[in-house]
């Protein structure tokens, strides 16, 4: 579809998109201009989209966009944000180094009042509302964010690639072993994992697998220091992650893929499975149709179960309005586009994502098979993604543990009982 007219200038920062509708004959000028800044610059086209909507329903309000490369982004918004100064609005994630961060000093505008105003509550699943309600440090209970999407994070196969080798998908631990032993002999990569430009997907991956192992209570309990790293269903989903590597589900460990190769493996018929979020549904549908029409999560996705399991979530690109804001009440009018059903199902088609208002991802919406099945795997609620959630010295402590574990330089209890001590040394201080 031809986008509006747009200008575009490149700044040190990033691509910055700014929107203009009809003519100059034909439309007033805008009286307030409104500065949006997103880490991923990829989307700046959907941005496009959603700001030309948006800006022909509110003629007197324009939207500056600037989409940035992730680590310029963060530089760019700790700068300003420290300064008092900024964009109207940022994009982040609800845990500890993104929303609670910023609300815990005073960055973000509490938006408990337009939710109420614009029902937004009741447009998302109640886990996606607990996720965007944080308690302050100075006891302010708020809801600081409004999310554009969930990102689930799941295994993913090709049904048509299993029927062909006459294979079973996997069910246990030992399936799963086998899987990645008969796939090898195949000349396939039997899991395909983005972790070589670093921690993330393995702090991922193990947030993946200890739910499985532990469950989400306990997962969530352990986030809140309610309960210990040593716990043994803690270091039996690191000691699953050993085993998997051992057993050479990866393409040669964990960290031998970045996650645009591990992308192009998956994508060209190099790899059994992919272990993914939505943000790869887009590529994968503008690259090899066939394989998106046909790709699928993997039946249960429990390969080692201790009771009830919810996948592996997070919201992603969340927004919020910065305390520093001259155009608080146009920003409103943003975040309330942007959570409607226009900016919603714009978001769903032209990004690939799993839209926050999940009850809208339905075949008569324009929703592809899989994002049907996110989203039913979703209704029993999100588990907890520790790349969000953890103080930033566990998180730290955590990457190296796991690195550790997999050179074999410590056993999974040592791994784990150094991210313990790491830890608790963060609720001694946070309690004092």
């Amino acid at each position: 579809m031809h986008n509006p007219v747009r200008r575009v200038s490149t700044l040190a920062l990033g691509v910055a998109v700014l929107i203009g509708l009809g003519t100059a004959a034909s439309m007033a000028a805008p009286t307030t201009t409104i500065q949006f800044w997103e880490p991923f610059a990829q989307y700046s086209d959907v941005y496009a989209k959603l700001v030309a909507a948006f800006e022909k329903a509110h003629p007197d309000i324009s939207v500056h966009y600037t989409g940035m490369e992730n680590s310029a982004y963060r530089a760019a918004v700790k700068s300003a944000l420290a300064a008092k100064a900024g964009p109207d609005i940022i994009t982040t994630v609800p845990g500890r180094t993104g929303m609670d961060f910023f609300a815990d000093v005073g960055d973000l505008v509490d938006l408990t009042t337009y939710y109420k105003k614009f029902d937004w509550t009741a447009k998302y699943p109640n886990w996606v509302v607990d996720n965007v309600t944080y308690t302050t440090k100075s006891g302010h209970k708020g809801m600081w964010v409004v999310p554009t999407h969930v990102a689930p994070v799941y295994l993913f196969y090709d049904p048509q690639l299993f029927a062909e080798r006459h294979w079973k998908v996997p069910t246990t631990l030992d399936d799963f072993l086998g899987y990645c032993k008969t796939a090898r002999a195949a000349g396939l990569i039997p899991l395909s994992l983005g972790n070589g430009s670093g921690g993330y997907m393995a702090v991922e991956y193990a947030s993946y697998l200890l739910n499985q192992t532990a469950g989400d209570a306990k997962v969530n309990a352990l986030v809140n220091g309610k309960s210990s790293w040593t716990d043994p269903d803690i270091i039996k989903g690191v000691d699953v992650l050993l085993r998997l590597e051992k057993g050479g589900c990866f393409e040669s460990g964990v960290d031998s893929l970045n996650m645009d190769a591990s992308l192009a493996l998956w994508m060209a018929g190099k790899a059994g499975m992919a272990y993914e979020g939505d943000w790869f549904f887009g590529v994968v549908k503008e690259q090899t149709p066939p394989l998106y029409a046909r790709m699928r999560l993997m039946p249960g996705q429990r390969i080692n179960m201790n009771g009830p399991w919810k996948p592996t979530s997070a919201l992603g690109d969340s927004l919020a309005i910065t305390s520093y804001s001259k155009n608080k009440e146009a920003a409103i009018a943003w975040l309330d586009f942007m959570a409607s059903e226009t900016g919603q199902l714009i978001w769903m088609h032209d990004a690939g994502r799993v839209i926050a208002w999940t009850a809208l991802v339905t075949k008569q919406n324009g929703a592809s098979a899989v994002q049907e099945e996110d989203v039913k795997l979703l209704q029993a609620g999100s588990a907890l993604d520790l790349n969000y959630v953890l103080w930033p010295e566990t998180y730290n402590a955590l990457e190296k543990a796991l690195q550790n574990v997999l050179n074999e330089s410590q056993t999974p209890a040592q791994a784990m009982a150094s991210v313990q001590t790491v830890d608790q040394q963060q609720w001694d201080q946070k309690n004092h």
